[in-house]
């Protein structure tokens, strides 16, 4: 059986790993063609970088999130690229400073209340 169909049986007997899996191998995509309809659809470019800073690829994720920033500031969406800037694996990505003033908008604009942007700003500074 095809890899799919096995993640779809799994998933009509209730296996809501086999539903994430399915979801995670798919998502970018359908985040890619929402843009391909709308590129100024600004929770699909949010998604779309969420789900490549998942998969590891910190540089195409780095991309989306800061043209997802541009046409509004979102807390959540500074927090992603605080959590990018402060703890990336490949240095071209790494900008501790800039990590900070990411971290330190994100918490303003939430109030303090948003913790994924606390939890960045903090790994901000922990990088420095």
């Amino acid at each position: 059986m095809h890899e799919d169909g096995q993640l779809i049986a799994q998933i009509r007997r209730g296996d809501l790993r086999a539903f994430e899996a399915l979801y995670n191998k798919y998502r970018s995509q359908v985040y890619r063609a929402a843009l391909a309809i709308d590129p100024q659809f600004e929770k699909a470019r949010f998604g779309l970088g969420v789900a490549l800073l998942e998969l590891g690829d910190d540089e195409a994720a780095l991309v989306e999130l800061e043209a997802a920033q541009r046409p509004v500031v979102n807390p959540a969406v500074l927090s992603k690229l605080t959590w990018l800037k402060a703890t990336p694996p490949l240095d071209t990505v790494r900008n501790g400073e800039q990590a900070i003033a990411l971290g330190e908008s994100a918490v303003k604009l939430s109030q303090g209340n948003d913790d994924d942007a606390v939890d960045a700003l903090a790994a901000s500074f922990a990088a420095c």
